[in-house]
């Protein structure tokens, strides 16, 4: 015998008050890495790194093993400079950016956040890999659940029936798309647990629920383009990450959650900014050389 976990709806009574000063501190750097915009000049020198490194730290979350260099390799085409047992991998985080810059798009555009979305996303991360017997594209018709042995009695965690789903993603993306006077990013935080606690595909759900985060960060104007990803703070505290997710399934632990999940923010957000900064300085130092370089080639 086994018990399913099937969610309240959002949102849930919280008390915020702890997380006033963590919450203003992730403010305040989400505020730094938005004003480097006008230093980058062309977006492709951020947002293109940035996006496969979250690709490529997502992926590794799920054991899915690429380099970057293995990313760029595929992308032009040259797959025989791809170790054999790396290819299979480097396709999984190409699938991966493939559904990012679909959702971005979608956002771009002023689109919801849909149940229609969310699976041409997930079609877009599992078509032609190993999770392509699961469903690409489609919600779960079967129970899962998450466990280190392959029987569902001993599982850590149960998700609700498969004929529940529907209903539950709908209450959640009708939340998601909704105008509330809770600070966007608790509002986030809140979202994505709900996502992986429903867990609404067999495979998959945890990249597109940090996928479901890139979103709602670029749709909810907190930045002004795609410059903050999660995944290397989960990828770097996995354990910390699987178990508050689990307490506030077990004992309704929201604020330890939220807590973990802005003191994230913050710390993702203080190295995008020094990264960012970093790239701009040597794009600048790469240019200057380049002009004294040519000035002196004139003057010969």
């Amino acid at each position: 015998m086994y018990s399913a976990f099937r969610p309240d709806p959002l949102p849930p009574s919280t008390d915020t008050e702890q997380l006033i000063t963590p919450l203003a501190e992730a403010t305040q750097a989400l505020g730094r890495l938005h004003g480097i915009g006008p230093r980058v000049g062309s977006r492709e020198i951020l947002i293109e790194p940035f996006i496969r490194k979250e690709a490529l730290e997502s992926s590794q979350i799920e054991g899915i093993h690429a380099t970057l260099s293995d990313i760029y390799a595929y992308e032009a085409g040259q797959k025989a400079l791809i170790d054999e047992d790396k290819q299979q991998g480097t396709q999984e985080v190409v699938n991966y950016l493939h559904a990012l810059t679909h959702g971005l798009d979608a956002i771009t555009a002023g689109d919801p956040i849909t149940v229609e979305l969310l699976c041409e996303m997930h079609d877009r991360l599992l078509s032609g890999v190993r999770g392509d017997e699961a469903g690409p594209g489609e919600l779960r018709t079967t129970q899962n659940f998450i466990g280190s042995t392959p029987y569902i009695q001993d599982a850590r965690y149960v998700p609700p029936p498969p004929n529940e789903i529907p209903d539950l993603l709908e209450g959640l993306l009708e939340y998601a798309n909704q105008e509330t006077n809770l600070h966007p990013l608790l509002r986030i935080g809140l979202i994505h647990y709900q996502f992986e606690t429903i867990h609404p595909f067999l495979d998959g759900n945890g990249r597109l629920g940090r996928l479901l985060i890139s979103l709602l960060l670029q749709r909810d104007g907190l930045l002004p383009e795609p410059y903050l990803y999660l995944s290397s703070y989960f990828n770097a505290r996995r354990s910390a990450y699987v178990d508050h997710l689990l307490a506030v399934s077990q004992h309704g632990e929201w604020e330890e959650w939220l807590l973990f999940f802005l003191r994230g923010v913050q710390s993702q957000a203080d190295e995008a900014h020094q990264r960012a900064n970093l790239l701009v300085d040597l794009r600048e130092d790469y240019q200057q050389r380049y002009q004294s370089e040519g000035y002196q080639y004139h003057q010969r």
